[in-house]
């Protein structure tokens, strides 16, 4: 044998030492693995909050255009609404024009004011306006007509009744239904 040999021979038979391990706290182990969960969760929760503000940003960017269209549509409104009363006079010189009593006529139409409103827009809207006065005229016409006609009807009933009687041989006279007492 070589002069290493025997020292080779008593290194291989000895086991080799393990490096010395800190002694652990089953107690700080466990905090580290919660602090490492809890960690992660976090994480998450980072990403999952930054997923819900891009689409509070979306929504918020959804939201500014409609306000935006809106504002717009508004302004256009106001615009055309600054320029009814410069159309209504129009209209009316228009039906002046067309009309020696459209003032009179048209002063009893009762018209919304959308309804107004689109028949100035519309080109021959002084004379519709002037239809639906002659309408309206039209309709107390016929329900004062009416008022007359149902009056009528009342009279002529009370005389056929009269007449009933009288040539019956009746002596009772109802008293007219129109008259006071």
């Amino acid at each position: 044998m070589t002069e290493l040999g025997p020292i080779r021979s008593h290194v291989e038979t000895q086991p080799t030492p393990r490096p010395k391990q800190p002694h652990r706290n089953p107690g700080a182990e466990q905090r580290i693995q919660e602090l490492v969960n809890d960690r992660k969760r976090d994480r998450q929760r980072i990403a999952d909050l930054e997923r819900e503000g891009e689409r509070q940003k979306r929504t918020l960017q959804a939201r500014d255009n409609e306000l935006a269209q809106l504002r717009a549509e508004a302004q256009k409104q106001k615009a055309r609404l600054e320029k009814v009363p410069e159309r209504i006079a129009e209209a009316r010189e228009k039906g002046r024009k067309l009309f020696g009593d459209f003032d009179a006529v048209v002063a009893g139409v009762p018209v919304d004011q959308e309804a107004f409103l689109a028949l100035l827009a519309s080109t021959n809207g002084p004379e519709l306006m002037y239809a639906a006065g002659l309408g309206m005229r039209m309709i107390g016409v016929l329900r004062q007509l009416r008022g007359q006609a149902e009056a009528d009807k009342q009279r002529v009933d009370y005389y056929r009744e009269l007449h009933r009687q009288h040539f019956a041989g009746g002596n009772s006279v109802q008293q007219h239904p129109t008259s006071g007492s």
